[in-house]
């Protein structure tokens, strides 16, 4: 019995030994962090930040339950530069992305390998780290990915044009295509049908998918959660939500159209914006809504894991709201209350942002912090509240607000810069209450506007000419704040006025040296209706003489993927093309000795002196119907609809630019040919495509008729 007893406390205390330092160990772990950051939401789009007709009763709990931070700016006044300066500490005026720019084919300019990320500081400090929605700060095969700038795992939109779409064909899963189920695809950016009734809300039906972009990536962000609750996590949650276009699931719109507003359709009349909606008010209230159940569910989950007490929560936005009014009514929703400005404005409006932390017995609940703070204060302050000083970076911007979100005493911020390439170009800088602008500064202007913030909320009365020699002073402090950059270079100060904000086109070519790619050749092409010597293969370049009219196909079928290519004719009038989803039966009618072309789409690989000698051919011929610059349409009995601007025939579509070069000189091409949309790139710039192709399988084909011309560089992705 005395043997028993002691193995039975033995038991007792080796139990309460090991309770205790599981105990003690959830104690001592680091805090999580998850910051969840809103697309375009402006300043008073919260009831807790004032806002009368939207719901947000899950945020406005938030509110309730941590800090709000009332002078609080975000990184720029638009998308990428904005993220970019939350990432990488670093305000505008040092930051590498300054304004929005695509990298075709997809996403956009990216941060470099030697830029330090908020999400690779806590990777360095052992935290497990996640990225849910849009990116935008560098494509799939770029050094601005997000597996690698730390993120460990990642779900969502690279691309932040791509995330126009909120029902798209795919996201990005890690570094793979995750296949949405919308058939199809609901684009961002279309019109009303031709002929539709824009008063009959059928006619909209065709901007209404079936899977959700959004559900799915706040279902990977609870995953993370769930998968991670046993380790410290960086939650990063970029949501795309409210930024247009409009496309929420109907179940949430009913809500706001029992109110009975009276609420226009978008018809998207003047031919640009994004999707029409017949119920654009209420479209955009239910996006905010449907946001807001996102963070209730997410808190409801750290509730339920036991991990709120220990999770440092923060909510924002990356700019203000946008500017396009006939879409987003930010009057009717008073989106930014008395500021001026919105979304591509660095006036109040445009960048001072709805901002909340919560920390259970930390940060104090239902506080209010009017302290001047910026995006490029949270790497050091998240590293700062989690005990991780040693991973800050060196040379960031940012200053920790640690003792204002602890409810203590902190100096004032000594002040905050911006500066945006686009929209105009602009600056600003805030010392106290004093905010000094420059706007339109592409036209060679640098007056500096002046208003005093505490008395002036709206900035409506500029007082420059009562205080020069505060203008002075910050027009001096915005002189030594930043550093030119030759990427996004501000005009006049950094390039004369009429210099393009553009990299060098070099940069925008999309080689196909990423994952994925591999290199076409001879042993993957046969021909189909060629003499032996119409084509021929030396060193990975493709020689064609052009006679007779020669044909060579894919060895196997195709149906999404990617390729590129560069071309150049070798004689005046070359006329040749790269044919996609060419049919079989034309295949065998062309090797039959039936027919001249392959039935598909092509895109066409025409010289800048064919239109010359077609119109020498007489006979009164019009050469209005087609262009040398990249002409993309279905041959034969296939079906596109092209993309504007269009022929006169409606079949082609013609490119938005003439950017193709010379005889003898080399042209690049990028295709994309994803579930039957096609979309082309030459030299760099997206210039033309088309939707709705039939087929959207089949052989991938090089043709020549009467000229020669040689193709290098082939290299294609084969997609899911």
């Amino acid at each position: 019995m005395r043997t028993n007893s002691m193995a039975f406390l033995f038991g007792a205390m080796l139990l309460h030994f090991v309770l205790s330092e599981t105990i003690a160990n959830a104690e001592e772990r680091p805090p999580n962090v998850v910051f969840i950051l809103a697309d375009d939401l402006g300043y008073r789009e919260l009831g807790s930040f004032g806002q009368k007709l939207i719901k947000t009763p899950n945020i406005d709990k938030l509110a309730r339950q941590g800090m709000r931070l009332t002078q609080h700016y975000c990184g720029n006044a638009v998308c990428a530069p904005s993220r970019c300066v939350l990432l990488t500490g670093k305000h505008p005026g040092h930051a590498i992305v300054r304004d929005n720019r695509s990298t075709p084919p997809e996403g956009q300019w990216p941060i470099p390998n030697s830029e330090v990320t908020i999400a690779e500081a806590f990777q360095s400090a052992g935290y497990v780290t996640g990225a849910f929605g849009k990116w935008g700060l560098g494509g799939p095969d770029s050094s601005g990915r997000p597996l690698n700038q730390g993120v460990d795992r990642f779900f969502g939109y690279n691309c932040q044009a791509h995330a126009h779409s909120y029902y798209p064909s795919y996201l990005w899963d890690n570094e793979k295509h995750f296949v949405m189920q919308n058939d199809p695809e609901v684009p961002g950016h279309a019109s009303l049908a031709e002929g539709a009734d824009a008063s009959d809300p059928k006619f909209y039906d065709v901007f209404k998918g079936q899977d959700y972009a959004p559900d799915r990536i706040h279902a990977a962000a609870l995953d993370f959660v769930k998968e991670n609750k046993d380790k410290p996590f960086f939650l990063y949650y970029p949501s795309v939500i409210p930024h247009v276009a409009l496309h929420v699931p109907d179940e949430d719109l009913k809500p706001y159209l029992d109110l009975g507003w009276e609420d226009p359709p978008f018809t998207r009349g003047k031919g640009y914006g994004y999707t029409p909606h017949f119920t654009p008010r209420a479209a955009y209230a239910a996006m905010i809504t449907r946001l807001d159940l996102y963070v209730g569910r997410l808190m409801e989950l750290l509730d339920e894991l036991g991990l709120a007490d220990n999770t440092i929560v923060v909510f924002s936005s990356d700019n203000g709201t946008t500017h396009l009014g006939e879409e987003v009514d930010y009057n009717f929703f008073a989106s930014v209350g008395e500021l001026r400005g919105l979304k591509g404005s660095l006036y109040e409006g445009g960048v001072r942002v709805p901002t909340i932390v919560r920390w259970p017995g930390k940060v104090p609940a239902g506080a209010e912090s009017d302290r001047i703070s910026g995006f490029e204060d949270w790497m050091p302050t998240l590293l700062d509240m989690t005990d991780n000083v040693e991973a800050f970076p060196a040379g960031i911007d940012g200053i920790s607000m640690k003792k204002t979100l602890l409810g203590q005493k902190q100096v004032e911020r000594p002040y905050l810069y911006r500066e945006f390439a686009g929209y105009g170009g602009q600056q600003s800088i805030r010392v106290g209450d004093w905010k000094a602008v420059r706007q339109k500064m592409k036209s060679g202007n640098l007056d500096i506007e002046l208003y005093n913030i505490a008395e002036d909320l709206s900035e409506a009365n500029n007082v420059a000419a009562d205080h020069p020699d505060v203008v002075q002073h910050l027009e001096t402090m915005m002189k030594e704040a930043r550093t030119p950059s030759e990427l996004f270079p501000m005009v006049p100060i950094d390039a004369p006025v009429g210099k393009k904000n553009v990299a060098p086109l070099k940069q925008a070519f999309l080689n196909g040296d990423g994952p994925g790619w591999r290199s076409l050749g001879k042993n993957d092409f046969t021909n189909v209706n060629c003499d032996e010597d119409t084509w021929r293969w030396e060193r990975g370049v493709a020689y064609c003489t052009g006679n007779p009219v020669g044909v060579i196909r894919s060895k196997k079928i195709l149906s999404n993927f990617e390729m590129v290519c560069e071309w150049k004719h070798k004689k005046k009038g070359g006329n040749s093309g790269v044919f996609l989803w060419a049919s079989q039966e034309s295949i065998d009618n062309l090797a039959a000795g039936k027919g001249r072309l392959p039935n598909g789409i092509e895109v066409q690989v025409l010289d800048l002196g064919y239109a010359e000698l077609y119109l020498q051919g007489g006979n009164g011929r019009k050469a209005d119907w087609f262009t040398s610059h990249g002409d993309v349409f279905p041959t034969g009995p296939a079906k596109m609809k092209p993309f504007p601007p269009v022929a006169p025939n409606g079949r082609r579509s013609f490119p938005s630019k003439n950017l193709t070069n010379d005889v003898n000189q080399w042209n690049h091409y990028y295709i994309r040919a994803i579930n039957g949309e096609v979309r082309l790139w030459v030299n760099g710039e997206e210039v033309s495509g088309g939707t709705e192709c039939e087929p959207a399988e089949g052989y991938l084909c090089l043709e020549s008729e009467g000229a020669p011309v040689e193709f290098r560089n082939l290299r294609i992705r084969e997609l899911p």
